[in-house]
């Protein structure tokens, strides 16, 4: 199993002139942060099935999203690693996308590194994967946070308390949330976290 957060350059899907002036402005190359899990079919089929009702929403869409993987890649092997990325992006809600080898869009293809850089998040064990997974399906679907994204430089002193999240993201304080909800970086605000911030962070 592997978690990536994976950090896209202003190349590519992001080659705009907007996205050059937030890498420009926020000191890196880096424009766009998100994360990705990398499990076989099999695991993927154990983990989203592992969810109990206690869990509600997040058991939902677990199942949901076991139903779509397996109706999508039901001839591909169980020993397979398939990589879905969670994500937050401008003018779009929360999502989750499959990356494939071949698809005619860089965006949905396997990470490359003349558009992106990724960097593994080393976990104790396999809760804390299913820790951040359960984040991830519970946050889907919440809209892009466009005034936060813009106002991230503006001071802020205090901390969520644990187990309340945001009505909205921009997309590096969707995956410091994540990384907060198994004890990383707990130090850190969220809401002032732009991908070149989460590259210095985690490098």
């Amino acid at each position: 199993m592997v978690l990536e957060v994976g950090l896209w350059k202003s190349l590519g899907p992001f080659d705009t002139f907007f996205n050059k002036l937030v890498s420009s402005i926020t000191g890196g190359p880096f424009c766009h942060a998100e994360v990705c899990f990398k499990f076989k079919k099999s695991k993927w089929r154990d983990m989203l099935n592992s969810y109990d009702n206690g869990m509600g929403l997040v058991k939902k869409r677990a199942e949901n999203l076991w139903t779509r993987i397996d109706s999508l890649l039901k001839k591909v092997p169980d020993e397979t690693e398939i990589p879905l990325v969670f994500y937050s992006i401008w003018g779009n809600e929360n999502n989750v996308r499959l990356l494939t080898s071949n698809d005619n869009f860089v965006f949905n293809r396997f990470y490359d590194k003349e558009y992106t850089k990724t960097i593994e998040i080393k976990l104790k064990n396999e809760a804390d994967y299913r820790i951040a997974l359960a984040y991830c399906l519970h946050e889907l679907h919440k809209p892009y946070d466009a005034f936060g994204a813009f106002t991230f430089w503006v001071p802020k002193f205090t901390h969520r308390e644990d187990g309340t999240y945001p009505s909205k993201y921009f997309c590096s304080e969707h995956v410091m949330y994540m990384l907060q909800q198994i004890g990383l970086h707990k130090n850190v605000i969220p809401e002032c976290v732009t991908p070149n911030d989460l590259h210095n962070i985690l490098t």
